[in-house]
């Protein structure tokens, strides 16, 4: 179904019109542009709800494509990172090319036809072929997809099925020694098909039509068709490329509900593509209003956000702010170790408007002398002495989607390695949990040779803080940024922090 720019039927409408079509099993979706994010995750939640699974195919991954449908559709995309993490969210599972775009939706539907919903997870490949077997361990390896080994049970099963120079292991090499014996390769790729896996499959390529029959590749084909029979389980026959599958056997696979699946690479996607589809959803975002009223931003101080922010649950340092030389010296004096900040600038360190390690009374009044020159009051704090890493917890407001959460690595690491993770509201202890494990400073928060471990669940317990002061400021809240968050072993502790909120127009 075309939809133009969706001038006047949309997307979601749409959707809701084809769920309701009994002959739908699957919807695939290219997306240039949501303008009711609400809507459309009603409506594609109902898709999943119908046991219908949606795949995405969306455009503005790049600035390029971001312009071109703005100009083509007259609708904004969000930001890309975002657009993804709320499709995601409604359970919509993403693919890249137009290729395993299709294969996805092959599959789920040949599934949809046997009666296979899913449940289980990795895949079981046969072929006559080392090669090939070493090409879909590489292969499903890039994808994702587990390739679980054969139970002791199975592996005998399958032992007495084939030639004993046959060794048992997956990818299944089972060679050509019963190549064109149907009954000893059903029982094969019967025995085989027990496995723990979700789906078996069979790599082969046809040669050309105009080469003549094929009746040993046909044999293998009614093997499979016997053996999904026989054991209930699914099926699908993998060409390693597009042409390598005959129209012809694709539709009588596909009529058996067996999925004819062409293109390695793009099969393999799409296998794990469905286990994706798999995943319980998650809660609806928080219907956050898109944009404010006025669109004019006032940025608060430093102590003034941590004032702010630390009766949501979030740890900050004792501070005290200074006008005087005197009262500097007095605040070290009850402080400690302490680092001297600037007010009032966004980029601190970028201004020499920080220094660390002042503990002394003529320390303190140095400190004093040279970061007065930039601002008239000061903020003194105690010094996290005990860091483990540094991280970022941000909150910004996209045009499209609203209020989202990025987490990632901290301080000078957060624009050098992009490390990030992003979150939308409302997410859990165990959303934020998720995230932090795929981020690469997770290993050295895990204690990376032999330093210490951060204290995971005061990170948690600081993401869920900024989270609940974000909902509490939905109407009017801009933008966010705790820089760094500095994890130790025992706390997580905010260091810097920056509000941007809507003023009154």
């Amino acid at each position: 179904v075309c939809l133009g720019n969706q001038a006047v039927v949309d997307m979601a409408a749409t959707i809701d019109a084809v769920v309701a079509d009994p002959r739908v099993t699957a919807l695939g979706l290219h997306i240039e542009g949501i303008r009711d994010p609400v809507r459309f995750a009603t409506t594609v939640r109902a898709a999943r709800a119908a046991n219908k699974p949606v795949v995405a195919l969306r455009a503005g991954h790049s600035d390029a494509a971001q312009a071109l449908t703005l100009t083509h559709t007259a609708s904004l995309t969000g930001a890309a990172a975002v657009a993804g993490a709320f499709l995601e969210r409604q359970g919509v599972v993403e693919v890249t090319s137009i290729t395993a775009f299709l294969e996805t939706l092959k599959l789920i539907h040949a599934r949809a036809i046997a009666g296979h919903r899913g449940g289980r997870r990795g895949l079981v490949s046969m072929s006559c072929s080392g090669g090939e077997a070493s090409l879909v361990a590489d292969t499903a390896a890039r994808a994702g997809l587990e390739l679980p080994a054969f139970s002791p049970e199975v592996a005998a099963a399958i032992r007495s099925t084939v030639h004993p120079l046959v060794t048992i292991s997956n990818p299944f090499d089972y060679h050509t020694f019963d190549w064109g014996n149907r009954p000893r390769l059903t029982a094969t790729m019967a025995a085989a098909m027990a496995g723990s896996q979700d789906t078996t499959a069979l790599i082969l390529d046809f040669p050309r039509t105009e080469l003549g029959p094929a009746p040993g590749w046909d044999d293998a084909l009614d093997a499979l068709a016997d053996a999904a029979r026989l054991t209930g389980r699914p099926a699908a026959v993998i060409s390693t490329l597009p042409e390598g599958l005959p129209e012809d056997r694709a539709f009588s696979l596909i009529a058996q509900g067996i999925a004819p699946l062409q293109g390695l690479e793009d099969a393999l996607t799409a296998l794990a593509v469905r286990e994706r589809l798999d995943e319980p959803l998650r809660p609806l975002a928080e219907a956050i209003p898109r944009a404010p009223a006025s669109g004019l931003a006032g940025l608060i101080s430093e102590a003034e956000a941590k004032r702010a922010l630390s009766p949501h649950g979030l740890m900050c340092p004792r501070g005290v702010i200074v006008e005087t030389e005197a009262e500097a010296v007095d605040a070290v004096a009850r402080l400690g170790r302490t680092v001297f900040k600037v007010t009032g600038l966004a980029h601190k360190t970028e201004h020499q408007g920080v220094i660390l390690n002042v503990t002394t009374p003529d320390a303190a009044r140095a400190a004093f002398a040279r970061l007065s020159t930039l601002s008239p009051a000061l903020l003194v704090e105690d010094m996290v002495e005990d860091g483990v890493a540094e991280l970022i917890l941000g909150v910004a407001r996209d045009p499209v989607f609203g209020l989202h959460m990025v987490i990632g690595a901290g301080g000078i690491l957060a624009e050098l390695i992009e490390d990030r993770a992003l979150l939308l509201p409302p997410f859990s202890a165990d959303d934020v949990r998720h995230a932090l494990a795929g981020l690469k400073i997770a290993r050295l928060i895990g204690g990376y040779r032999g330093r210490p471990m951060g204290k995971i669940d005061a990170i948690i317990d600081a993401a869920l803080a900024v989270q609940s002061f974000a909902l509490a400021q939905s109407d009017r809240l801009l933008e966010l940024d705790i820089n760094p968050l500095i994890v130790t072993p025992t706390r997580a502790v905010a260091v810097d922090a920056l509000i941007r909120l809507e003023t009154a127009p």
